[in-house]
């Protein structure tokens, strides 16, 4: 065997799951052996290559053995020694309870749940059963429910079907969610195109849309002397009752009314008018006209208010 470089096994750690790592020890240490023909020395040297790769910790351990010192060159005696150690009599009802309490966890693959089935599986003494309980605890401690109904009515079930059932669920998940992810992917780049083109549109609208923003707040409208939306005044298409005017109310109207003047009995002038009666007080033009009925006849007069000549002399 000169001219290979073999791998020698890992020394064995004490802390953890030791049971565990007895078990990985173990058997490396045996490939080790087999592939250097070191399994083919006597009991003595074997002990000794047993002890060298074993570790620190294991040495120490060996001394702490009540053992002969002839058992100590005895290398199945020695490895009985650190199995009795390493792996203590299991309480089998224990062990299987927590078998059978194994379920498989949020974002656990398929392959991590069955390795650790296989593995709790070695300490509960299943035998000849062991692949038909692996089967029964798979089908009931897998996450998803539609698949375990699927498998629930599959005839003659048995490992080799479950295991094959759940990887092929588990990749065509992966499948799915990989299409999913690239239609979602494609209708975003598609929705940004769209908001692009939007928003080049609407960069030259941006005064508006500060507008806009504004006109959607309540304010105190002049016209109707409440406060309302933009758009909503109450005063929109009605008459003014002291006008005529539309689109505002009475209340709002910047016309002054004219006072009703009813004059009777008025002295008798030259011109013989006994009654003098204003009408439609609330009816002003610009020009400050109104009728006036004389003697029972309507006389369109215009009124002095002396303001024309104001507003002349104003601009002179």
């Amino acid at each position: 065997m000169e001219g290979f470089n073999f791998n020698t096994p890992k020394r064995l750690d004490f802390s953890n799951n030791i049971s565990s790592n007895w078990k990985k020890f173990k058997q490396n240490f045996n490939i080790y052996m087999t592939a250097t023909g070191h399994h083919e020395k006597d009991s003595t040297v074997k002990v000794a290559i047993f002890l060298n790769l074993i570790g620190e910790d294991g040495v120490e351990l060996f001394n702490t053995f009540d053992i002969s010192e002839e058992n100590k060159k005895n290398f199945e005696y020695v490895v009985d020694c650190f199995e009795k150690y390493c792996n203590p009599k299991k309480n089998v009802v224990y062990e299987r309870f927590v078998f059978h309490k194994r379920n498989q966890q949020e974002g656990e693959t398929f392959e991590q749940f069955y390795t650790d089935l296989k593995k709790l599986s070695q300490t509960c003494d299943f035998n000849c059963l062991a692949d038909e309980m692996l089967r029964d605890r798979i089908v009931l401690g897998i996450k998803d429910v539609s698949l375990q109904e699927r498998l629930l009515r599959v005839e003659d079930l048995d490992l080799n079907k479950v295991v094959d059932y759940c990887r092929a669920a588990e990749i065509s998940k992966a499948q799915v969610k990989t299409l999913q992810h690239i239609n979602v992917v494609d209708g975003v780049k598609k929705q940004s195109s769209k908001c692009v083109n939007v928003s080049n549109n609407n960069a030259s609208s941006s005064v508006g849309k500060n507008v806009g923003k504004v006109e959607n707040k309540k304010f105190k409208c002049r016209r109707c002397q409440t406060v309302h939306f933009p758009r909503e005044c109450p005063a929109y298409g009605k008459p003014c009752r002291r006008c005529g005017r539309l689109n505002h109310f009475a209340v709002s109207c910047r016309v002054k009314a004219v006072r009703e003047v009813i004059a009777d009995d008025i002295e008798e002038s030259e011109f013989g008018v006994n009654s003098l009666e204003i009408r439609n007080t609330d009816a002003v033009t610009k020009s400050w006209r109104e009728q006036i009925l004389v003697e029972g006849k309507p006389i369109d007069f215009k009124l002095d208010t002396g303001a024309e000549v104001g507003t002349r002399d104003t601009a002179i």
